[in-house]
């Protein structure tokens, strides 16, 4: 019997979208894999910069479930934009991961 274990970038994802199913504000969560790091995009409700860190400790979290990961984690806040239409755009080649 063979057993699968999961990549890095699996477990990053999944202790991801765990941490972000507790918060209230999350909209849409992006992600794609480039050689060697895995990135992702949150984009948001528009939310303070208090509630933006709160998010950020995400990162924490991750290196502690996942030590030696490589990622990128970046916070798509329409607050910070002058126009909020404008504030998030899927990168190319990211596909969409259900917060659910």
């Amino acid at each position: 019997m063979v057993v699968a274990y999961p990549t890095i970038e699996q477990q990053v994802r999944e202790t991801l979208v765990q941490f972000l199913r507790t918060i209230p504000v999350r909209k849409r969560l992006w992600a794609r894999a480039d050689p060697g790091i895995v990135r992702f995009w949150l984009e948001t409700e528009p939310i303070s910069d208090e509630q933006e860190e709160h998010l950020y400790h995400a990162n924490r979290l991750i290196y502690e479930h996942v030590p030696g990961a490589r990622f990128d984690f970046i916070v798509m806040n329409p607050a910070i934009f002058d126009d909020p239409a404008c504030a998030f755009t899927p990168p190319h080649g990211a596909e969409e991961i259900a917060l659910g």
